[in-house]
């Protein structure tokens, strides 16, 4: 019960101290860019300390990818899905002491589209840093040739539109946004505890196509016992 206490607390304090993520898009009428690839890029920087782990959580509205230092982080051996539609994966491999790229590939499907991103780095020394999407990011219709690393020159891209931040419509409804904004290490119990569920979910499923056990309570030499299945 204590741990449970203690989840909901770092996930409650979490949403409280985040709440800083933007779903950001490319500045334009929607209908124009349907269909189309719009690319957003931030850099930013990362202390030269020992890293314990670093993760990334991001939702696409309603398609696309998301590079660091131009390595996608997709990684489905890393992957852990919290709430719906949302990627959450261990970056801790891909992030670098200095000047770190950010940069996505965005596709909107109709309607008010966005990204909405975070990164949490935990430090061993047990400091945490953290990025966000928001309007100092910038964006563009078309990719040029180093825009997902380091150093590249986006003066002239647009800066992007915010559609608001986790109380926006219609995304409040559909995601779940307190596991947006929850530490890292509660993540990872969170994935946890859902991988646990799902195994048990299937461990029922194979168990109700087996036959049901015959059990039955019998006598023998005047004593009573359990006879199961013979």
């Amino acid at each position: 019960m204590r741990k449970v206490l203690f989840l909901l607390c770092c996930i409650a304090f979490a949403l409280l101290a985040g709440q800083k993520a933007e779903w950001i898009i490319y500045p334009e009428n929607p209908a124009e860019g349907v269909n189309k690839e719009r690319y957003l890029r931030t850099e930013f920087e990362v202390a030269q300390k020992p890293i314990r782990r670093a993760m990334i959580c991001y939702v696409i509205d309603d398609d696309g990818h998301v590079f660091l230092n131009g390595k996608d982080v997709r990684d489905e051996s890393k992957h852990m899905s919290v709430f719906p539609l949302a990627r959450h994966y261990d970056i801790t491999h891909l992030i670098s002491a200095g000047r770190n790229a950010l940069s996505v590939i965005a596709i909107n499907a109709g309607g008010n589209g966005g990204t909405m991103l975070r990164i949490e780095i935990t430090y061993k020394d047990d400091s945490i840093q953290e990025v966000f999407s928001d309007t100092t990011w910038k964006t563009s219709t078309e990719k040029a040739e180093g825009w997902e690393m380091a150093g590249f020159d986006d003066h002239e891209w647009q800066t992007p539109k915010s559609n608001g931040d986790y109380n926006a419509d219609p995304w409040v409804t559909i995601y779940d946004m307190v596991a947006f904004y929850a530490h890292d290490d509660v993540l990872v119990e969170l994935a946890r505890r859902r991988q646990n569920g799902l195994k048990k979910q299937q461990l029922l499923k194979q168990l109700a196509k087996e036959p049901a056990e015959q059990a039955k309570v019998t006598y023998k030499n005047g004593s009573a016992f359990f006879d199961i299945g013979g």
